[in-house]
């Protein structure tokens, strides 16, 4: 959804906007790619569209512009993307991030010891760092795993997470007030990087079907103005002024949704 409310949707060979009233259908002479893997409105009310093999699209309203590999990318293959709260873009796509400022495409390897790692998501921070969730095969444990690392691309620095985590992170979202939210199997866990009285700090805490979530693996997720969390799977609201941080079922319908989004 894009500020202005319209509703974008991607499909194997298009892109359709809904404004309430007129459907408008882009074809793949717009985007540089046939099938949409991920969009994100930005704040000036254009839209980012990462595609398969294609790269990247960015349509201001009246122009599309695409950006491949040539251009900075580290792979035409787009699993994820991501406005910051700058304007600025994130991408994820093989086992690397890039970052576009609006002037050039800034890409960085991932710091991980996956082998085949590939990220799954991105959450820039407030703060201009960035985290993101990374699935891939580990040789110490033999088994397909998943981590969030957290990269400071101010000082090239990488903090990875594993303890605490719901299994193979997927999905990855940041609040307005710097916590983390990460969704996956086995539920979706909050992490509050500051220090002040009553933060983790150090500490991730994972809610589960125990805790009121309706399904036990969480496939997409995206945050509301007021700090409420909206999952899919089935769709679960997380009220964090509920006293014991309770958890509140809210729409029954949706099921096995690949992607759930809203702009704040």
């Amino acid at each position: 959804m894009g500020p202005d409310g319209a509703l974008w949707f991607g499909t194997l060979d298009a892109i359709t906007r809904f404004d309430g009233t007129v459907w408008t259908t882009y074809n793949t002479n717009g985007p540089g790619g046939i099938t949409i893997s991920t969009a994100a409105a930005a704040p000036d009310g254009s839209v980012w569209f990462g595609t398969q093999q294609g790269g990247v699209s960015h349509f201001d309203g009246q122009h599309w512009t695409n950006y491949t590999v040539a251009d900075g990318l580290t792979d035409n293959w787009i699993d994820t993307l991501a406005v910051a709260p700058d304007g600025s873009v994130w991408v994820g796509a093989g086992a690397g991030v890039s970052h576009f400022d609006g002037q050039r495409w800034d890409s960085t390897p991932i710091d991980s010891d996956l082998e085949n790692a590939r990220v799954r998501s991105i959450g820039p921070s407030p703060d201009g760092t960035v985290w993101i969730a990374v699935t891939g095969y580990s040789t110490a444990s033999d088994a397909y795993v998943g981590k969030v690392l957290h990269f400071a691309p101010q000082t090239d620095a990488w903090t990875t997470y594993v303890d605490g985590l719901v299994d193979h992170p997927t999905t990855i979202a940041t609040a307005a007030d710097g916590s983390v939210w990460a969704g996956g199997h086995g539920g979706i866990s909050r992490f509050d990087p500051s220090t002040g009285s009553g933060r983790g700090g150090e500490t991730w805490t994972t809610y589960t079907i125990g805790h009121g979530l309706s399904d036990s693996t969480v496939l997409a997720m995206t945050l509301a103005p007021d700090g409420s969390v909206y999952l899919s799977t089935r769709v679960v609201k997380i009220d964090q002024t509920a006293a014991h941080d309770r958890s509140h079922f809210c729409f029954d319908f949706l099921w096995k949704v690949n992607a759930l989004c809203l702009f704040a």
